[in-house]
Formats: C-alpha cells, sequence, structure tokens
C-alpha cells in the first residue's frame, strides 16, 4: 500500500514538474520547486525515475549507508546520508539506508520520493562474498573506488570524513554522467547546495510522527514571525556525554535575550534542561513553542533515552526550517537545518562569542568550532 501511494505521489509531481506550470507544486513542494528553476534547473524527476527504478529492480548493484553503532549525531548522519546518495547517484547504484543505532531509523521515517528503506532488499544484509566495508575514502581515492565498483555487488558506507562530493566533482568521469543525466552543474556539485534537495528527496516523518509535528502549530495564524534558537550547550547535566564546548558559557542568556527582544513566537530546541527552564521563565506561554520529549545524545548514550531522544531530534530538526529568524550554534544540526528553508541565509545568526550576522556560506565558514 505505501508503495502504491508513493508511485501515486511520483505521478502527481512529475507532472508538475514537467509542465511547470502547476502553482501547486510552488506551494506543496517549494524546495522541489526551488532546485527546478534557474541558477539550479535539476532534472529532479529523472532522478525520482532512476533511483526508484533501480530500487524496484531488486537486481542491481548497491550502495548502502550503514549505521549500525555510533555514527555521529543528526546533522551527521544526515550529512553522510545525503552524500551517499549522491555518490549512489554518481555511481549508478541503488541507493539504501540501514540506520539501526541507536534504533531503526524506519520507526520514525519513511521514504518520501524515492525509496530507500532495507525492508524490501534484506537479503542482502547475507551477501558477504561481494560487499565491502568503506571506512575511509578521501578526493584522492578515485583508482580505489573505481575498483570497489568494479569488483563488488555492495558497498557499504561508513566514513566518518565526508568525501564524496569532494571526490565527484573533481572527476569527469563521475560528474559529467551527473551532468548529462540530471543536469546536476558542476558549479552545485556542493553539500550546502544539494543538501537541501536531497533530503526533501529522500525523508518524510512517519503518518504518527508529521501528525505530531502538524499539533505544534509552526505556522501563525496571525502573521507573527517565528523566531528560533538552536543552543547547542554541549557536556551539561541533561546532557553528560557530549562532548565540552569551552566557549559556550554564556550562550543561553544571550540568545535568548537576542530573541526577546524581538516580536513573535519564539522556538527553542536544546540539549539542556536548565535551558529550557530558563525559556520558560523569560517567555509567556503565548509565545514559547516547545517540542515535548526526551534529552539525550542519540549516539553516546547507549540505552532506551537515545532512541527515545531520537523522536525530538527530528522534529526539532524539522522545525528549525519554518524559521523566519533563527540564532544557532555552530553545529551541523542547526546549520544543515536552517538550509533547508527556501531562504536559508535570510535573518540568519550564528553564536560565537555573542551575535554573529550570518548573510552567506563564508560568514559562516570563518567562524570555527575550536573558538565557538
Amino acid at each position: 500500500m505505501e508503495i502504491n501511494s508513493q508511485h501515486n505521489d511520483i505521478k502527481i509531481i512529475q507532472n508538475e514538474i514537467e509542465e511547470k506550470k502547476n502553482n501547486d507544486l510552488k506551494q506543496r513542494h517549494p524546495i522541489i520547486w526551488k532546485y527546478i528553476q534557474n541558477p539550479y534547473d535539476i532534472n529532479v524527476w529523472n532522478i525520482i525515475n532512476e533511483a526508484n527504478r533501480k530500487y524496484e529492480q531488486n537486481k542491481t548493484k548497491y550502495l548502502v549507508y550503514s549505521c549500525r553503532f555510533m555514527c555521529g549525531g543528526w546533522g551527521d548522519r544526515t550529512r553522510k546520508i545525503v552524500a551517499a546518495f549522491f555518490l549512489s547517484l554518481a555511481l549508478n547504484r541503488t541507493f539504501i539506508l540501514d540506520m539501526t543505532w541507536p534504533c531503526s531509523i524506519e520507526k520514525f521515517l519513511t521514504s518520501n520520493f524515492i525509496s530507500w528503506s532495507i525492508s524490501s532488499h534484506i537479503h542482502i544484509r547475507n551477501i558477504s562474498s561481494s560487499s565491502i566495508n568503506i571506512s575511509s575514502l578521501t578526493l584522492k581515492d578515485y583508482s580505489l573506488l573505481k575498483s570497489y565498483h568494479e569488483k563488488y555487488s555492495i558497498i557499504y558506507i561508513q566514513t566518518k570524513d565526508i568525501a564524496y562530493f569532494d571526490l565527484i566533482s573533481r572527476y569527469s568521469q563521475l560528474y559529467q554522467s551527473l551532468l548529462n543525466r540530471f543536469r546536476l552543474k558542476h558549479e552545485h556539485m556542493n553539500i550546502i547546495t544539494l543538501y537541501p534537495l536531497f533530503y526533501e528527496l529522500l525523508i518524510k516523518l512517519k503518518p504518527y510522527l508529521q501528525e505530531k509535528f502538524n499539533r505544534i502549530n509552526l505556522n501563525s495564524i496571525d502573521s507573527s514571525p517565528l523566531l528560533c534558537g538552536h543552543l547547542r550547550i554541549g557536556r551539561n547535566p541533561s546532557n553528560l556525554k557530549d562532548v565540552v564546548f569551552p566557549h559556550r558559557e554564556q550562550m543561553n542568556i544571550t540568545i535568548l535575550k537576542f530573541l526577546l527582544s524581538r516580536p513573535g513566537r519564539v522556538f527553542i530546541t536544546t540539549d539542556s534542561v536548565e535551558v529550557q527552564q530558563l525559556a520558560r521563565k523569560l517567555f509567556p506561554v503565548s509565545r514559547l513553542i516547545e517540542i515535548n520529549g526526551t534529552i539525550a545524545h542519540i549516539d553516546r548514550d547507549w540505552n532506551y533515552l537515545a532512541c527515545e531522544s531520537l523522536e525530538k531530534t527530528i522534529l526539532d530538526f524539522h522545525a528549525l526550517s519554518f524559521c523566519n529568524l533563527a540564532v544557532i550554534s555552530k553545529s551541523s544540526f542547526g546549520h544543515l537545518a536552517i538550509m533547508r528553508r527556501i531562504n536559508p541565509y535570510e535573518e540568519l545568526y550564528l553564536y560565537c562569542n555573542g551575535i554573529k550576522r550570518i548573510r552567506n556560506q563564508d560568514d559562516y565558514n570563518q567562524y570555527k568550532y575550536s573558538t565557538c
């Protein structure tokens, strides 16, 4: 039933993309609309069609993003998922997402326009004679990758470093094929540009979680702006297994006071119960939007708390894409969530020993983790 429903959705969007005339596409799928327009002009339908055709054939070569033990927070994971999917397109392989740490990702998420579930291809877990686990892949490893591609039916990607975009954009054997098949231009082959599109094509909340998300009412009836604060404190009493960020002692009060000075509703996502409590003291109930749930590190808490926290983490991540104004910590979680906005740099600020205005990617990159 889910596959048939997905096919119907794809057929609808195919017609809309090919005609480029239906205003409903812009309203219902603004990210896809953005990428079929100039300057991108990407053939999104070809990406959807080709990826799903390979998935349904059930006999093709696979590229699997595998996360069975400690593979980072949500920002790092989705960065790797998107990069692995991009590599699967370049290698013309079926993309599969196999994430079971701290629990199955399919408890919370389902395929959006492109199928990726391991459930329909579970047999590949039993194939070891023609599979390889890649734990390191740099932009200099094209020859190695080529040999793996020719020799193995299943390539498992478990790397910590993301060099796939650099690797693809460096070698014409890879990027020329993407241009010919999907009109993916070389200058757009970077993770910041393509992350929002690929995330949208791959990821959708499960129905029960989408209903929960809808009840948050992020879209205001009175058109008041949504002001967001992403406060990743690091190691604290609520999150004892995270790393220490030595320059964030004043972050909580600085960001909350900044948001307090602006009119509008306020959404706070944080790894600290103390920050939650402070926000409740500063903002009236009529202004403050909260997503209830467990605070824990989804990668480092080796118990049921990590799985419970994963649901809230995903909801928080999706909520940030609705912000009219956002102040984020230096973190891939906040950064990538905000990049999913149609105008990602509109009213964007970064905390780095104070509130810094971010107008483009160069602005963001000049502030280093070691100093923020």
